[in-house]
C-alpha cells in the first residue's frame, strides 16, 4: 500500500500478506493478524493500543520502518529466538529474545517508549546516565526455561556521560526492580541474561554504590606534636575513612599515623605548607578519635571523610596533587578506571582561609587554625 497520507487500517481480522511501501506509515483502529508475510519496506506501522499479530505461521520481512507499538509472534516449542521489529514514532530500536528451550507454545508481545520508564528513580540505574527509553515484554501462555534478551537503541538515545561499556539492565516486575545478568554490549544494545519472567526493561549505568557517610574535621590550638580527629559519626564496619591532615611546616614536619592508616600521598610547597592524605577500612570497633603525631611541633588542620559501598580491598583507585601559591587552590586532573567512581578532592593553605569548592563538588568540611594559620577543606564529586 501506498498513499501521500498516513493510511488507517480499518476494521479487525487476519492478513495473509500486508506490505507497508509509504514513508507516511499506516496507524490501526483495532488489532489485525498476519499469517503469511508483513513486508516493511518503507514507513512505520502505528499500533496505539492495539496489537499486530504475527501468527504461528507468519513472518516479517524488512528493508525499512518498523512497528511503533505492539508487536506480537508467536513462539514456538524448543530452542526458539524471535526479533521484534519495534521502534517509536522516529526510531528503529528493535528487541531480540533467545529462549533456552519452551515446552508449551505461547505469544509474546513487544514495545518500546521513548523516555525513561517513569519509576526508573526506584532503581539501580542513574537516570542522569540511561538509555532514554525503556521495552516491554508481555507473555502469554509461553512455558519456557529462560530467555536472553539484547535491547537495542539508538546513540540519540543516550545521555552525556553514560559509559555503554559498562550499562545494566533494570526489570521492573510488579512494582519490584532487579538487575538480570547482563551478556553482550555494543554502542548500540545490551544483552541481559537467565531471565524467567517478562516486565519493563530500563538501562543505563549503575547509580554510584559509594555513598558519603559523614565527616568530621579539626584543628590544633597552636603549634603541637599532636593532632587528634574524631572518628566521623555514624560510620560502621566497611566504611572507607579518608583522612586529610595540613601542617604549616611543609616538608620541614614529619607526620606519624595513628595504626591501620595508610598513606595515599603527601605534597609539599617547600617548607611552607604540606597536606598528607590517608586511608583506612573501619572495622568492628573503632575509637571515638585518631591521632597524628607531629614532629618538630605544628600547626595543623584537617578532617576524615566517611563513605559507604566503596571496595574495601581497594578502596583508592587513583589519586594526583600538587602545589602552587595563589589564593586559588588548582588540584591537578586525576583519570579513575572505572564508571560512576567517587572523586574526592582535599585543598589546603597556609593562611586561616575559606575556600570555595569547585562548581560540581560538594563541600564535606572546611576548617583552619586561625591562630598561626592552616587551612583544609574537603569537597566531592560523585
Amino acid at each position: 500500500m501506498g498513499s501521500s497520507v498516513a493510511h488507517t487500517l480499518s476494521g479487525g481480522g487476519s492478513f495473509t500478506n500486508l506490505e507497508l511501501n509509504d514513508a507516511n506509515g499506516a496507524t490501526l483502529s483495532s488489532n489485525i493478524t498476519v499469517s503469511g508475510t508483513l513486508t516493511l519496506t518503507s514507513g512505520n506501522i502505528t499500533t496505539g493500543s492495539n496489537t499486530l499479530s504475527i501468527s504461528s505461521t507468519g513472518t516479517v520481512s524488512r528493508t525499512s520502518g518498523h512497528v511503533a507499538g505492539n508487536l506480537q509472534k508467536n513462539i514456538a516449542t524448543g530452542a526458539t529466538s524471535k526479533t521484534f521489529e519495534v521502534g517509536d514514532a522516529s526510531n528503529y530500536t528493535p528487541i531480540i529474545v533467545s529462549f533456552a528451550s519452551v515446552t508449551t507454545a505461547g505469544n509474546l508481545t513487544a514495545r518500546t517508549s521513548a523516555g525513561d520508564q517513569p519509576s526508573i528513580g526506584n532503581s539501580s540505574i542513574n537516570p542522569a546516565k540511561s538509555v532514554n527509553r525503556y521495552w516491554t515484554l508481555t507473555n502469554s501462555g509461553i512455558v519456557f526455561t529462560n530467555y536472553s534478551a539484547t535491547f537495542t537503541f539508538v546513540s540519540g538515545d543516550i545521555d552525556a556521560g553514560a559509559s555503554t561499556n559498562n550499562f545494566i539492565v533494570g526489570k521492573l516486575d510488579g512494582g519490584t526492580w532487579t538487575t538480570p545478568t547482563v551478556g553482550t554490549r555494543t554502542a548500540t544494545g545490551t544483552q541481559a541474561t537467565g531471565m524467567t519472567t517478562f516486565s519493563d526493561f530500563q538501562i543505563g549505568n549503575a547509580v554510584s554504590a559509594i555513598v558519603f557517610r559523614a565527616a568530621s574535621s579539626g584543628a590544633t590550638s597552636g603549634n603541637a606534636t599532636s593532632f587528634t580527629i574524631s572518628k566521623p559519626t555514624s560510620a560502621v564496619q566497611n566504611d572507607v575513612l579518608v583522612a586529610q591532615i595540613t601542617v604549616n611546616n611543609g616538608s620541614s614536619t614529619s607526620m606519624t599515623a595513628p595504626s591501620a592508616w595508610t598513606l595515599v600521598r603527601r605534597d609539599n610547597r617547600t617548607s611552607q605548607v604540606s597536606q598528607a592524605i590517608y586511608y583506612k577500612v573501619a572495622g568492628a570497633s573503632e575509637p571515638a578519635s585518631y591521632t597524628w603525631t607531629l614532629s618538630p611541633s605544628d600547626a595543623a588542620s584537617g578532617g576524615i571523610v566517611a563513605y559507604s559501598g566503596a571496595n574495601t580491598s581497594s578502596p583508592i583507585d587513583a589519586s594526583s596533587g600538587g602545589t602552587g601559591s595563589s589564593n586559588i587552590v588548582t588540584a591537578p586532573s586525576v583519570t579513575t578506571t572505572a564508571a560512576d567512581e567517587m572523586v574526592v578532592g582535599f585543598f589546603g593553605h597556609d593562611n586561616a582561609t575559606t575556600f570555595t569548592p569547585p562548581s560540581g563538588m560538594t563541600e564535606r568540611y572546611d576548617v583552619n587554625q586561625a591562630s598561626v594559620g592552616v587551612s583544609s577543606e574537603a569537597a566531592e564529586k560523585a
